[in-house]
């Protein structure tokens, strides 16, 4: 794995509240956790950066219909060919290609449930972006390894 250090522009609004902060950390640590998104192809990223949720808000459109940052994101990568990979080891006997490259799509999809369902176990908002550039949102954060990003979701403590 290597490390590329980016520089950002001092924020423009103000920082994430310290209480979103706290949460996210939390989800992470459960979704770490989480046999079914825990040593997997699957890797979950925490944008809280305000520079960095700028940039993602160019790739995605906000639910009115305009391009625009929230205050969080998660964005859930999904490493294809490490998963291929890894089913095939899996199975004791062959696995069909085009089977197996089935079972890997919905094992990206299922992840879109699984984030939202542990960022409410903690009390956080997860809203799904429907719209979404992937291939910028790949270009920008992963330009240099197998992930492609599969969900993002706008994070905001749940309202009581």
């Amino acid at each position: 794995m290597s490390a590329e250090i980016v520089a950002f522009r001092r924020p423009s609004r103000t920082a994430v509240p310290d209480a979103l902060v706290l949460a996210i950390a939390e989800l992470r640590a459960l979704i770490a956790l989480d046999s079914v998104m825990g040593a997997s192809p699957v890797r979950p990223y925490f944008v809280l950066n305000p520079a960095a949720c700028a940039m993602v808000g160019a790739c995605v459109t906000r639910p009115s219909g305009g391009p625009g940052a929230a205050d969080a994101y998660a964005l859930v990568a999904y490493d294809f060919p490490f998963a291929l990979h890894s089913l095939d080891s899996m199975m004791e006997r062959g696995i069909p290609p085009e089977r197996a490259r089935e079972i890997v799509l919905l094992s990206a999809e299922l992840q879109q449930e699984t984030l939202r369902r542990a960022a409410s176990a903690l009390g956080i908002a997860a809203q799904a972006v429907e719209v979404v550039d992937a291939r910028a949102l790949k270009l920008t954060f992963f330009p240099k390894t197998q992930e492609t990003v599969v969900h993002v979701f706008r994070l905001s403590l749940a309202r009581s």
